[in-house]
Formats: C-alpha cells, sequence, structure tokens
C-alpha cells in the first residue's frame, strides 16, 4: 500500500498564508499600540476630558483589530500548519502536531472541557516545541536566542502554570525566582535576535536599531519609567528589574532585526518579528499565545528563506530563449 502523502503547497497558497500572516501581524501591533498601550496611558495626559471624543474613536479602532487579530489567527493557525505539514519533513510534521495541539486545547479550554491547567501546559509544550524546530531550521547561530526564547516561557509559563496548581489546591511554595529567570533570558533573547538576520544587517537596520533603542532608554530616564514597566509587565511579560538601559538594548536590537529581515526580503521571518512582540513572554493569554505559536510556526516555515522562495515562484525569464530563436529563425 502506498504511503500518505500530503499534497503540496501551490504557489498561490504559500502567497495567500504569507499574506494572512503579514495581516495578523499588522492587526496585532495596530492592537498593541492602541488597545495594551494608548488606552492604558492616555489617563495622563493633559486635560484628557478633552479629548474623550478622539479617545472614544481610536479605542474602537484598537477594539476591531483586537478581533480582526483573533479572527484572522483562526485562519492563519490551520494554514501554517497545513503549508508545514505539506514539506514532507518530519520536523515540519512535529510544527503541524504544535500547532494543532494548541489549536485542540485551546477549543477545549472554551468549551470548558479540560481546565486552565490543562491548556497552560499544552501551551508550554507547543511553544517550546516550536522554538526548538525554529532553531534547528536557521541553525547553529540561532539557537542562542530561540534558546533563550524557550528557557523565558519555560520560566514565565512555569510560574503561571505553578500559581493554576496552587489555586487548585496543590501545596504552593516560593517559585519568584523564575520570574527573575525568565527577565533574564526574556531580555537576553531580545539582544540575541540580530543572529536571525545576521546576513542582511547593513547600516541603515542598525541606524533604526540606535534610534529606537535611544528612545526607548530616554522614555526610561524621562519620568516615565514606572509607566514603561507596568507597560513591559503587562503587554511582554517582564516585570521591568533589570537597568532600563537592557530593555532598551533589546528593543533596538528587536527593530534592528525586523529591518534586516524585511532589506533582506526575509518577508514572512520579519513578519514573525513582530507577532513575537505582540505576543510577549509568557501565558498571559490565549489570544497573546496564540500570537507566539503564529510567530514561531512562520519562522519554522520561513527557515528556507522567503527570498529564494520568491525567486522560486517567479515564472523563468523567456526573453533571451525567444530573441535567440527570432535569431535563428531571421538566420
Amino acid at each position: 500500500m502506498a504511503a500518505m502523502r500530503w499534497p503540496e503547497g501551490s504557489v498561490e497558497s504559500r502567497a495567500h498564508t504569507r499574506a494572512l500572516t503579514a495581516g495578523l501581524a499588522a492587526a496585532a501591533i495596530v492592537e498593541l499600540l492602541i488597545l495594551r498601550t494608548f488606552t492604558r496611558t492616555a489617563i495622563h495626559i493633559p486635560a484628557f476630558e478633552a479629548l474623550q471624543g478622539p479617545y472614544e474613536a481610536l479605542a474602537l479602532i484598537g477594539r476591531y483589530a483586537y478581533f480582526l487579530s483573533v479572527a484572522l489567527m483562526l485562519l492563519v493557525l490551520p494554514a501554517l500548519g497545513w503549508s508545514l505539514a505539506a514539506e514532507r519533513h518530519s520536523g515540519r510534521r512535529v510544527a503541524t502536531a504544535a500547532i494543532g495541539l494548541f489549536l485542540m486545547t485551546s477549543a477545549m479550554a472554551a468549551a470548558g472541557v479540560g481546565g486552565r491547567m490543562m491548556l497552560d501546559i499544552a501551551s508550554l509544550l507547543a511553544i517550546v516545541s516550536l522554538a526548538g524546530l525554529a532553531a534547528g531550521s536557521w541553525g547553529w547561530p540561532c539557537v542562542l536566542p530561540f534558546g533563550m526564547l524557550g528557557i523565558a516561557f519555560i520560566s514565565n509559563g512555569g510560574y503561571t502554570v505553578l500559581q493554576t496548581a496552587s489555586q487548585e489546591g496543590a501545596r504552593s511554595f516560593d517559585a519568584s525566582w523564575l520570574l527573575t529567570g525568565g527577565e533574564i533570558s526574556g531580555v537576553a533573547f531580545a539582544l540575541c535576535l540580530p543572529l536571525l538576520a545576521r546576513r542582511h544587517i547593513d547600516r541603515l537596520s542598525v541606524s533604526v536599531g540606535v534610534v529606537v533603542g535611544v528612545t526607548a532608554f530616554g522614555i526610561f530616564l524621562g519620568g516615565g519609567a514606572t509607566t514603561s514597566r507596568i507597560l513591559l509587565l503587562w503587554n511582554a511579560g517582564l516585570s521591568g528589574t533589570l537597568p532600563g538601559v537592557a530593555y532598551a538594548a533589546g528593543a533596538g536590537a528587536i527593530a534592528t532585526s525586523f529591518v534586516a529581515l524585511l532589506r533582506g526580503r526575509e518577508v514572512l521571518a520579519a513578519t514573525a518579528v513582530a507577532l513575537l512582540v505582540a505576543g510577549g513572554l509568557g501565558l498571559h493569554n490565549t489570544y497573546q499565545t496564540g500570537l507566539v505559536v503564529a510567530a514561531l510556526a512562520a519562522l519554522c516555515r520561513a527557515a528556507g528563506g522567503d527570498a529564494r522562495e520568491e525567486r522560486r515562484e517567479e515564472p523563468p525569464a523567456t526573453g533571451g530563449i525567444t530573441a535567440a530563436t527570432e535569431r535563428t529563425a531571421a538566420g
């Protein structure tokens, strides 16, 4: 009996998957900037009452971006899983299984089956598995950033699991050291992320990273350190206990990586970086965890190189052949 074979993904389906993933990243970043950042800090704006109308309009855009992100995520995760499975590689099949595990346990938790503990453990397993596969797919230099990402999730997510277990009657104990480990490894991940774009880093990408890093450091020094640390905790899962320069350098490194990947035509990988920023580090909620799962799945999918794939998908040039034929006929 012939072995079952997955259908190869067509050029159109791969392009649609990339477009959906880019749309998800764009919507998630808008939601992050408006709903999770602006609406939480707008109260500090002078004469805020006079801006109530524009504030409500902007908040409405943020809520729309959130619902759009959720809807796109329900399309992107299965599309990435199918695209990975079609590559006929055992590692890609494992990535598909990790995506399926997250989707299945999320659906079960939404239906009231299994509980929060099962979802948290399954989410950690899916994320760590995808991070390991991404590290293997992008080469040994990327073991460091993806390893740090995995450690950050194991630490922060492990703390969340232990807290949930204690609420359900298990013996509780001080596990705050896990948060410290998650903080250090999370910042280390950001600082090492340029290894992902090491082939494409140029003067422009470094310049953008420097501007972002200096701006972030200025925010920490300019009287907004407390607010910045609160936003770090809510959005990124980082408590802000390290010196502000560490987070500023991490922000600059992420910006450098994003711009370098875009300039190197690694569009799907750049999209994944944006999704990681929107998702944060830790098990905040199913939505943000889903963004991280989508990001790591996209990185596994993009490991072959978006630029090389786009070149393969371009129709072969026929101008030279046609000209040669015409010359032969004329002769």
